[in-house]
C-alpha cells in the first residue's frame, strides 16, 4: 500500500527527534548549572574582598585616631 503523496515520510521530515530534544535540554541544563556556579563563586568573591577591604579601611581609621590622641598627649605634655 503506498503513502498519500500529499504526506512526506519519515525520512523526508525536518525535525528533531524526541531524544535529540532531551539531549540538548539536558547539555543547556548542565551549561546552566555551571554558568550559576561561576556567578556563585565570583559574587562569594567579591562579597569576601569588600569585607577585607572594609576591615582595613577601619583598622586604619582606629590607627589615625589612636595617633592622634597620642600626638595631641605629647603635645599637651610638653606644653604644660
Amino acid at each position: 500500500m503506498n503513502h498519500p503523496a500529499s504526506l512526506p515520510s519519515v525520512q523526508d521530515r525536518n525535525a528533531f527527534t524526541l531524544v535529540e530534544l532531551l539531549v540538548s535540554m539536558a547539555v543547556a541544563s548542565l551549561l546552566m548549572v555551571m554558568l550559576l556556579s561561576i556567578i556563585s563563586k565570583s559574587t562569594d568573591f567579591s562579597k569576601r574582598a569588600n569585607v577585607s577591604s572594609m576591615s582595613k579601611s577601619s583598622a586604619q581609621a582606629a590607627l589615625d585616631i589612636i595617633q592622634t590622641d597620642l600626638t595631641s598627649l605629647l603635645v599637651n605634655r610638653h606644653a604644660g
